[in-house]
């Protein structure tokens, strides 16, 4: 995908932003501060992934996932 790349901490404001738009559209849901968007989605080594896709400077798509080895569920 064009754009695509991992989160970084100057995309910060711009996940945010677009976040807390997204899940306005349900009638319960968490709006996240800044800060909590650096804490719980900013990229760590084998806990979590996230990407955005930049087109023109603007960040139009976020997404995330955690990354839990097998050894941290019990398994071989």
């Amino acid at each position: 995908m064009k754009g695509l790349r991992p989160m970084a901490a100057q995309d910060v404001k711009q996940v945010h932003k677009l976040l807390n738009e997204h899940l306005k559209q349900y009638t319960l849901h968490v709006q996240f501060s800044e800060g909590e968007i650096s804490h719980f989605f900013l990229p760590r080594e084998n806990v979590i992934e996230s990407f955005v896709v930049e087109t023109d400077g603007k960040i139009t798509d976020f997404m995330s996932f955690y990354s839990l080895p097998s050894s941290i569920l019990k398994h071989p």
